[in-house]
């Protein structure tokens, strides 16, 4: 991995990508890319039928969408999405790092 690094950041159930955007300012500031990513029907549109494929999907298309260094980092729940979108994509992940993380 170099120096930049692009930053997946999934969040646990309940809570989406604004409550890792301070976070990402900070890696941003620091010259890395960050995305936090709220999952389907955590948001504002509601997905009553989303589950947890569908969630590890949301997050291989947005590793798809960038190349570099990525690490991806899933905290409880998104412990689960995380380790989903390793084992679709592992030769895409520079790291994957599971904070407070449920496994699957």
């Amino acid at each position: 991995m170099n120096n930049m690094a692009t930053f997946i950041l999934i969040l646990g159930g309940w809570q989406g990508g604004w409550v890792y955007q301070k976070v990402a300012d900070i890696l941003t500031a620091d010259g890395h890319r960050a995305l936090p990513i709220t999952l389907s029907g955590v948001g504002d549109a509601p997905a009553p039928t989303a589950n947890l494929e569908d969630h590890i999907d949301e997050v291989v298309s947005a590793m798809k969408s960038h190349r570099d260094d990525l690490v991806i980092v899933g905290q409880s729940y998104g412990g689960m999405v995380v380790s989903g979108a390793a084992d679709a994509a592992a030769s895409q992940i520079g790291l994957c790092r599971r904070l407070c993380a449920w496994f699957r």
